[in-house]
């Protein structure tokens, strides 16, 4: 038996990571919404801060879609019907 170095296999598509991190999470975010990001992060616990982020994640990488999207433009418009997370923990979803 021998020993292999531990490597990480390569990506199976090259290309742009998503942001990690909650600085490039903003880093990729339009200015208009970085306020936004700011206030929901602050205001997450510890517990509640891995949801943000990917939450945001998502957001960042709907935001650089080209084609758009009606949620993300409903969330800078200051329109958007999404819940909160007290919403959602008072419905008993968390």
């Amino acid at each position: 038996m021998s020993a292999l170095p531990n490597e990480t296999p390569p990506r199976a598509e090259p290309g742009p990571q998503p942001p990690q991190t909650a600085a490039e999470i903003r880093g990729a975010l339009p200015e208009e919404v970085r306020a936004q990001f700011d206030e929901a992060l602050d205001a997450a616990t510890l517990t509640e801060r891995a949801h943000v982020l990917l939450l945001w994640r998502s957001i960042a990488a709907d935001m650089a879609d080209p084609r758009g999207d009606r949620a993300t433009q409903a969330v800078i418009d200051g329109t958007s019907r999404a819940k909160t997370w007290d919403e959602w923990r008072a419905e008993g979803a968390l």
